[in-house]
Order: C-alpha cells, then sequence, then structure tokens
C-alpha cells in the first residue's frame, strides 16, 4: 500500500520542462462527496479510487490550455493510487476523499521507483489510538 503520506492526485504532468511562472497554484481544500467510487487498475500495475468532480475536471482543462505538452492534456482519469502490484481489492471505496491545497514539484523519471511501499495492517495499526 502506499504510504499515506504519498496518497495524492495528480492533476498535470509534464515530463518536459515548462514555464510555471504565471501557474496560481489553488490553496484551497476539495472534498469530493461519500459515494461509490471504483477500484481499478492504471497502467497495468496500480491499483487506485477512481473518480469524478466538475472542479477537478475544470482544473485539467485550465491547466492543459496552459501546458499544451503536458501528458494527457485531452484525458484525465482522476484517481487516487492504492498500491501498486499485489492483489485487486475486491471492494470499492464510499467514503469522501478531502484533498489540500495544490503543490508543484518537479517531474521525477524515478519517483515510482522510490516509494517505499508499507503494509496494510502496519498503517491501521499506527491509527488504531484515534479510532
Amino acid at each position: 500500500m502506499m504510504p499515506p503520506e504519498q496518497l495524492h492526485l495528480t492533476l498535470a504532468t509534464c515530463r518536459t520542462p515548462v514555464d510555471t511562472s504565471g501557474l496560481v497554484l489553488q490553496s484551497t481544500t476539495l472534498t469530493v462527496e461519500p459515494g461509490y467510487k471504483v477500484v481499478q487498475i492504471f497502467g497495468f500495475m496500480a491499483k487506485a479510487i477512481a473518480f469524478g468532480h466538475p472542479a477537478i475536471k475544470e482544473r485539467h482543462e485550465e491547466l492543459a490550455a496552459m501546458f499544451p505538452t503536458m501528458d494527457h492534456a485531452s484525458l484525465l482519469r482522476p484517481h487516487v493510487t492504492l498500491m501498486r502490484g499485489g492483489k485487486m481489492p475486491k471492494s470499492a471505496y464510499e467514503g469522501s476523499l478531502v484533498f489540500g491545497p495544490e503543490v508543484l514539484a518537479e517531474f521525477n523519471e524515478t519517483a515510482v521507483r522510490e516509494i517505499k511501499h508499507v503494509l496494510v495492517k502496519d498503517v491501521l495499526a499506527s491509527y488504531q489510538d484515534e479510532l
């Protein structure tokens, strides 16, 4: 499973350098309301919660207009990757998703290989005191 601090939603990826000086990052929190969200396979290996939200679609379109060379400019499949490899989860997610302010990060080709996965039971144990 992805470590909780690495869960995220990618709105745009640009493999070639782009001028981001005109980009204003959104500082608000976005909540995707509770409801059925399917768990799907992305890129043959990633298991992710897939969902839609009009504000995410609109922001993706803004970014595609600003950065027409970005990867998948005409296709947005919002998702949060849960894990890479392993068995496919057999259930959907019905809770809400809360996303914090936007973050701009330089593209890192090896980032996926650098992710340190954690066991689900370890993550759940770390939250046991809060439950």
